[in-house]
């Protein structure tokens, strides 16, 4: 058609095609300067944008279908803070024109954008209808982009078997076609299908490739997503320390959005540290905007609650995502929420309430977790209701895929078979196969690079272990007792980490910061970053301290007495280990034992504050023996020395003044194999001693010139010269070191537990890298506080700097006053240089200070021994 193009600047709608009343696509000037104008004012978030635009389609008969034009709408779209509506209305508006005019190439670009608009506006149906059609009509890019945005598209709505078949191949030709945007989206989002289908292996180089497309086009926030989608595929394989690098890797200056903190929360779940995930969780569902974000966040919290034992907050969670998920119609997510809700019934104990018609899985779901999840509640409804056969063919499917679960799915299927032994008879064999799992726990928790990651993955194993060794108990069996309690709570005799440059170098800066006096804010970033580097340090060795079988740890208590408390089932077992001997006594629910130590360390810290032989030292007496009442009854009275293992979470007990244990020198450890390994080691020269000064308090300088005084062999850092580079120059393991200063106890993360040094934090971290003191006395508040995990692991400043290679720490787990505590470590000190190990120099303390101070003599009694 012959075209005349007639140009009139008084009215530009009289610009026609001859012989047609179809408008042009092209604008006059002076619309095109209306154009500008509404881009600009959108971009200012100004309504006026729109009546602009109006006015140009009114003026000129249309807007300009040019491909300027679609990456114009694609700014607004992306300017239109969250106004979905308005993107879809004015993308629709151009798919009008563009088909009005027969231009097909345009129109399939402008269906590709739309059809994301559509998806954020829940219109998932009329999206995936524009997708198809232009795959359908488009062999080529666009076509490809199509297919790519389709593969998101059942990535948002949960399709994920569709969406990893569709993308299957097309990063690569997007790539290849020069696309690079697009094909870092295609990796993306078949990565994360495949995670989701179970086929985390796969998914790797997806996400990897993801990752990368996107950090080569600059795109780091966009990176981001499949770096956390990395971390979760890593975790759910195993790969706890490239999980928790992929996660930093992740995290960048943006605003974390819902999809973050949910990723972040499962990385954290599947390594067993649920508080984080528990924090991530509930971040994510403050954001949430959604019915399908809230109810995915809902799923996130019923699954943590389910692990942390709140199983009635788990029903409700679930039950609120169900609802969530049903009313978008969304029912490959409102299956997950159900198989949620069934686990959350029969840990509640109302097993009778679960649909088991809810538990089979839709078509392209078989894979999944939730699946996997499902086919063990079945297992464990059958198991409920006596159809033992059924269990045992569940179980078998189990084990066959057991190898894509993740830790924590692994443990279940396994308890679920522990059970099925027991329930037929096989105590010994149930007992067996939770040992054989527990074992995998130690050697996954061993690899983990962190002491905080390691006895998080031991947490997740707590369950299984807690139905063992209630087995253990009913049967009498003491040694898998011990064995299970050991597996629970022995912080591995770690492998010391290699020192790193980047680590050396954040700590350097973290300790010059706090020297400085910065801000407040400059400080705790610069300790998230250390904290974070530390967290994802490789080990220098994945090798796993086996527990100690009972009878080398018989052989090497010579004539002392080994006291274990085991919890199972919310109740405490006293085990008494000795070479002749060994039993098991009943105790108390371990509420009772919480309650009465409580009351101790609180009248421990009544009687320190005032240090007189008054009523508040009588209470404190008084409290300590109805404690031991309770630990202690029928407890035969003997002269031998006590290795104790407390009761899980009982802490600032001075257990010297427990009228059982008054006149032993006692041993405190976090579990009998981590003392034999501590007791392994050789004894320290009392001459080989460093007297270490913080700059605060204000008594730790007189302390050491005191101490320095009556050991004039010894060496001495004071004032500006006990500096971090200072002590590590004089410590090796035959040293012992006594540091007075202040101290942190980081029960988050131990290895960055930290005494204050003239130069900033001397850390574990510091120790580890060098050569750890043979013998630490840490004369400071509280340092000796520990924090106990599931399953009753104990970790704080002893128990990370004893896994480093100490053999003894002696430190307090309360606050003490400082003049007492001086005239206490002159006794302590006294009692070493005489040959004395640790515990009986601390028991000799108080015994000779006694009648002279007794102020003195209650200081010593409140710091304990740990290890050798």
């Amino acid at each position: 058609m012959e075209r005349n193009i007639v140009r009139n600047a008084g009215n530009c709608s009289d610009v026609r095609l001859k012989g047609s009343k179809t408008p042009t696509s092209n604008p006059c000037p002076r619309c095109t300067r209306l154009l500008d104008e509404a881009e600009h004012r959108a971009a200012q978030g100004d309504d006026k944008a729109q009546r602009l635009t109006d006015n140009v389609e009114a003026h000129c008969g249309s807007i300009p279908l040019t491909h300027a034009w679609l990456d114009r709408v694609r700014g607004l779209l992306a300017r239109n803070d969250g106004d979905v509506e308005h993107s879809v209305e004015l993308l629709a508006r151009g798919l009008r024109l563009a088909t009005t005019h027969a231009e097909t190439t345009l129109a399939d670009e402008i269906a590709v954008t739309l059809s994301g608009s559509l998806a954020i506006a829940g219109r998932l149906d009329e999206a995936e209808e524009h997708l198809k059609e232009v795959a359908a009509r488009q062999a080529n890019v666009i076509g490809d982009k199509a297919q790519a945005q389709l593969g998101a598209l059942y990535n948002f709505s949960a399709r994920y078997a569709d969406g990893a078949r569709i993308l299957e191949g097309l990063s690569a030709r997007l790539e290849t076609a020069g696309e690079p945007q697009w094909a870092a989206r295609a990796a993306s989002n078949r990565g994360w299908c495949l995670v989701q289908l179970g086929r985390s292996a796969e998914a790797i180089p997806e996400l990897e490739r993801g990752r990368d497309l996107w950090l080569e086009l600059g795109a780091a926030e966009s990176a981001s997503q499949p770096a956390y989608h990395l971390a979760v595929a890593l975790s759910l394989l195993g790969r706890p320390k490239e999980a928790l690098t992929a996660l930093q890797s992740a995290r960048h200056d943006h605003d974390m959005q819902m999809d973050d903190y949910l990723d972040a929360a499962d990385i954290y779940e599947q390594a067993g540290l649920v508080d984080d995930a528990l924090m991530n969780a509930k971040a994510a569902r403050d954001v949430s905007h959604t019915t399908r974000e809230h109810g995915l966040c809902e799923i996130a919290l019923a699954r943590l609650f389910i692990t942390t034992g709140r199983f009635g907050s788990a029903v409700e969670a679930a039950q609120a995502a169900v609802e969530s998920f049903n009313e978008i119609d969304a029912a490959d997510l409102a299956y997950a929420a159900n198989v949620l809700l069934s686990d959350a019934q029969v840990r509640n104990g109302t097993a009778d309430l679960v649909d088991t018609t809810a538990l089979a899985p839709p078509k392209g779901q078989d894979g999944s977790r939730s699946a996997a999840l499902a086919q063990i509640l079945l297992g464990e409804v059958e198991l409920a209701a006596g159809n033992f056969d059924a269990v045992s063919s569940v179980a078998e499917s189990m084990s066959r895929g057991e190898r894509h679960l993740g830790l924590q799915l692994t443990l279940r299927s396994h308890a679920l078979l522990a059970r099925l032994y027991a329930a037929r008879g096989d105590t010994r064999g149930a007992i067996k196969r939770v040992l054989d799992e527990m074992r995998g726990v130690a050697r996954h928790a061993a690899i983990a690079g962190s002491t905080d990651l390691a006895v998080g993955i031991r947490s997740t194993g707590s369950e299984i272990a807690d139905f063992a060794l209630g087995l253990a108990i009913d049967t009498d069996d003491i040694e898998s007792m011990i064995t299970l309690t050991d597996l629970m709570r022995a912080v591995d005799a770690a492998p010391r980490l290699d020192p790193d440059p980047a680590i050396a170098e954040k700590l350097a800066g973290y300790r010059l910061l706090k020297r400085r006096g910065a801000d407040d804010a400059v400080i705790a970033a610069a300790e998230a970053e250390l904290r974070g580097a530390v967290r994802i340090a490789d080990a220098t060795s994945t090798q796993v301290t086996k527990p100690v079988p009972l009878e080398e740890i018989r052989d090497g208590l010579k004539h002392d007495r080994l006291t274990v408390f085991i919890e199972a089932g919310d109740f405490l077992t006293r085990v008494d280990v000795s070479r002749g001997s060994v039993e098991a006594t009943p105790v108390a629910p371990s509420a009772t034992i919480d309650e009465l130590a409580a009351k101790v360390r609180m009248r421990l810290v009544s009687a320190l504050a005032t240090l007189e032989p008054d009523h508040r030292h009588n209470a404190l007496l008084g409290a300590a023996a109805q404690l031991d009442e309770y630990l202690f009854h029928n407890s035969a009275a003997n002269e031998s020395d006590v290795v104790l293992v407390p009761p899980p979470g009982v802490f600032g007990v001075p257990w010297s003044l427990l009228p059982n244990l008054k006149g032993h020198a006692i041993r405190v450890n976090a579990s009998a194999s981590a003392w034999a390994h501590a007791d392994i080691a050789d004894r320290v020269d009392a001459d080989a001693t460093v007297y270490v000064a913080g700059p605060a308090p204000d008594h730790a300088a007189f302390e050491v010139a005191e101490l320095a005084a009556a050991h004039p062999g010894a060496q001495t850092l004071v004032g500006e010269a006990a500096t971090a580079e200072a002590v590590l120059n004089l410590i090796d393991n035959d040293v012992r070191m006594h540091l007075a200063a202040h101290g942190i106890s980081r029960t988050d993360n131990p290895i960055l537990s930290s005494i204050g040094l003239a130069d900033g934090p001397f850390t574990v971290y510091d120790m580890q890298t060098a050569s750890p003191p043979a013998e630490l006395i840490v004369s400071a508040c509280s340092v000796g506080r520990p924090r106990t995990y599931r399953g009753g692991l104990s970790v704080g400043l002893p128990t990370a700097v004893l896994a480093g290679g100490t053999r003894t720490v002696v430190a307090a787990e309360v606050d003490v006053p400082d003049a007492p505590t001086r005239r206490a470590m002159l006794v302590l000190h006294e009692m070493l240089r005489n040959g004395h190990p640790p515990a009986t120099a601390l028991l000799k303390t108080t015994t000779a200070l006694l009648t002279e101070d007794p102020g003195a003599a209650l200081v010593a009694a409140a710091f304990n021994a740990y290890g050798a």
